[in-house]
């Protein structure tokens, strides 16, 4: 009878457990459905970008043009790089040129 090393003991004993593949998780549903009401949501978000070291100012849509200049004008920001739905709004394109 050969004596088995602890590593060969517990190869063999996970060799002999039993694996049951668990069901895999309905994701279009868990990122489709909010849970939480938009204004939780949005003080997650704040939340996890302060944590991830990122500067969050709040704004409302009206002023977001005014508060995006301020700021770049506050960092001296010479480049920008912006989403395409602010883009598409002449008047908040027309601010940031200014």
């Amino acid at each position: 009878m050969s004596q088995l090393n602890p590593r060969e003991r517990i190869l063999n004993k996970l060799r002999a457990a039993r694996v049951e593949a668990l069901p895999c998780p309905d994701a279009p549903a868990f990122y489709t459905a909010p849970t939480e009401d938009q204004a939780t949501r949005v003080e997650r978000l704040m939340l996890n970008m302060k944590n991830a070291m990122a500067e969050v100012h709040r704004s409302s849509e009206a002023g977001l043009g005014e508060c995006v200049a301020r700021i770049c004008a506050e960092k001296q920001v010479m480049l920008l790089a912006v989403g395409p739905e602010l883009l598409s709004d002449e008047a908040l394109c027309a601010q940031f040129a200014q």
